[in-house]
């Protein structure tokens, strides 16, 4: 075809394993879909990996008539080297012939292919799940053996880290396990991600070394070396709004009685309702006959969140002789403060007047106690709380992976063995048609924690983060959430038949005659 050159190699096998051995292609790359090798357009390669979000991507192939590829099959590739370089899945191919082309006409299909990194087998599964006061890491490993082991990926404590204690988590299929493992990787100040081995990763920003240091002499295209300095999006003091803390607790709940007045059929709480423990009328216990507002059938109505106890219609008024007692936990809203002392100083000398703080405000309604706003406020802070500088490089050595710790040493732009988070890495081959080259993005500070941020998606992620008023599957009161989990039944039915066998006896004839002169023997 006029224009278009394809990397053609000598024969094409097909390969009917899942983890094929891919032979030496001298100076080029070969790739795989659903097991058979494919040739592909030079220069079609084009592949983003990013800490914290799918990989996403494309390429140009051909295949024989009559072949098209479904959502969800597989796809490889190897650089010249037979090092795998992208493992993922199709998203969609759109498939077309050349131009001019006629149907019947000998020849082949060009398939223009989107790609999704191996996240895809997290974001196509939804947890049913509730955690409280349990590590990061062991909710991961729970998820993973319940629902990602079936399917291929695999994990341990050596892939995933411990990582703090979550005070409260309930999902009741609200989310995928990908939008699951990205609230927690936030709230951990982690990473994650499934490799090209199929490996689940959750990990602390920089608990992965890089397989070599970056000095120079190992950066193929020295023309391609950017740095950004600054963090555009800085917080050094995070406030999360939306939450509550509870009033009296199980062993010292608080009490409060109401008489009637003949007239009124709504009792006012002094506290928000957070839990009902008792509800008696005149010494006589009726906490059953208590459902949630919204409901019917109830003598009396009343829900999280709201003072108001309401007495059904069909009840008789209570008068000055009736005493309502209501025992309860209430709750009242509350704001959760974090700040990093040592980011505001230093914010405050480069600013030389003024106080240095620089402050975000985060809702979430969802909240059901202070010490998870207070852990919500730290997790952002970890996010957005340092400086940054943002390196990106061009490269052809192999190995490197979006959250590995990178060391960096580039005197040209005063960076001086500094370590740094890999944000992103795309893969193409539009440098020379031939080689798979590897663009690679990585952020640092000195002397601090700066892979606790991803700076290749601060903008769409914080903007995300801060339009939500309310996450449906952060940390919420357990006892405040159903719960439930769907389960699959397989009924097996053995049919029984019973049959009743009645035995007739015949009647026999005598030497000469049937048994009478009407009836015959059987």
């Amino acid at each position: 075809m006029p224009g278009t050159v394809f990397t053609l190699p000598a024969t094409l096998p097909i390969l009917v394993t899942t983890s094929p051995v891919v032979p030496s292609y001298p100076d080029t790359y070969t790739a795989l879909v659903a097991g058979e090798y494919v040739t592909v357009q030079q220069g079609s390669i084009n592949i983003q990996k990013a800490v914290g979000t799918q990989g996403t991507g494309s390429m140009t192939v051909k295949s024989a008539l009559g072949t098209v590829w479904e959502y969800g099959t597989q796809a490889l590739i190897y650089d010249e080297t037979g090092t795998i370089a992208y493992g993922g899945f199709i998203a969609n191919d759109h498939a077309y012939r050349d131009a001019g082309a006629r149907q019947g006409d000998l020849g082949w299909l060009n398939h223009d292919l989107t790609l999704m990194d191996n996240t895809y087998k997290a974001s196509k599964r939804y947890a049913f799940k509730a955690y409280a006061n349990t590590t990061a890491g062991a909710i991961v490993l729970d998820i993973w053996g319940t629902y990602l082991a079936a399917e291929g990926v695999t994990a341990s404590s050596a892939t995933v880290a411990t990582g703090p204690t979550i005070v409260q988590g309930v999902w009741g299929g609200s989310k995928s396990i990908a939008e699951i493992f990205n609230w927690l990787a936030q709230q951990a100040g982690f990473w994650w991600t499934i490799d090209e081995s199929l490996t689940l990763w959750f990990q602390p920003y920089g608990g992965i070394p890089a397989p070599f240091s970056l000095d120079g002499t190992n950066v193929d295209a020295m023309q391609s070396v950017t740095v950004d300095s600054g963090n555009s999006m800085l917080t050094n003091k995070q406030y999360v709004k939306g939450s509550v803390a509870q009033k009296g607790t199980t062993t010292a709940p608080l009490v409060e009685s109401f008489k009637g007045d003949g007239a009124s059929r709504s009792f006012t709480l002094g506290y928000e309702l957070n839990t009902l423990i008792s509800v008696t009328l005149n010494g006589l216990d009726i906490t059953s006959l208590v459902q949630d507002k919204g409901s019917s059938g109830g003598s009396y109505y009343a829900l999280v969140g709201d003072p108001v106890i309401t007495q059904d219609p069909s009840q008789s008024v209570l008068t000055s002789s009736d005493t309502l007692v209501v025992t309860y936990i209430g709750q009242f809203p509350v704001i959760a403060a974090a700040q990093s002392s040592a980011q505001i100083t230093a914010q405050a000398a480069r600013e030389r007047t003024g106080t240095g703080i620089i402050e975000t405000v985060y809702s979430d309604t969802k909240l059901r106690s202070l010490p998870a706003a207070f852990q919500v406020a730290s997790g952002l802070l970890t996010h957005f709380g340092a400086d940054t500088t943002l390196l990106t490089f061009n490269t052809k050595e192999t190995g490197l992976q979006p959250g590995q710790l990178l060391n960096v040493t580039l005197s040209d732009y005063n960076i001086s063995n500094l370590p740094m988070l890999i944000a992103g890495v795309n893969i193409s081959d539009q440098q020379d048609g031939l080689t798979i080259w590897f663009q690679v993005a990585a952020v640092g500070a000195p002397g601090a924690a700066a892979w606790a941020v991803e700076s290749s998606q601060w903008t769409t992620y914080f903007h995300n983060l801060m339009a939500q008023s309310s996450d449906p599957s952060d940390y919420t009161d357990a006892q405040d959430t159903a719960l439930v989990i769907p389960s699959v039944s397989v009924a097996s039915h053995t049919p029984s038949v019973t049959i009743t066998a009645t035995k007739a006896i015949c009647s026999f004839p005598s030497d000469t005659l049937f048994p009478s002169s009407s009836l015959f023997p059987c």
